[in-house]
């Protein structure tokens, strides 16, 4: 991922809901970096969860949860 063109202007032009999930205990990612990155947008929603970088699979229902809430709020946006 770190060889990605950054694409931070995309947060900020565009109108659409965004939803970053993030694991407090991630060792790849600093969350309090991306956490601030979250501020410089449009409809960009945050979720802090108690997992490491693998949230996905070390909480799966909890995720899926996350998602679904955001997909009906998205709808409803």
């Amino acid at each position: 991922m770190s060889i990605r063109k950054d694409r931070k202007f995309l947060l900020k032009t565009t109108q659409f809901p965004k939803l970053y999930i993030a694991g407090l205990y991630d060792m790849v990612l600093d969350v309090k970096k991306i956490y601030e990155e979250t501020k410089n947008g449009n409809q960009i929603y945050f979720v802090a969860i108690p997992t490491g970088h693998m949230g996905h699979i070390e909480k799966p229902k909890e995720i899926i949860k996350i998602l679904e809430n955001f997909i009906d709020f998205s709808i409803f946006y």
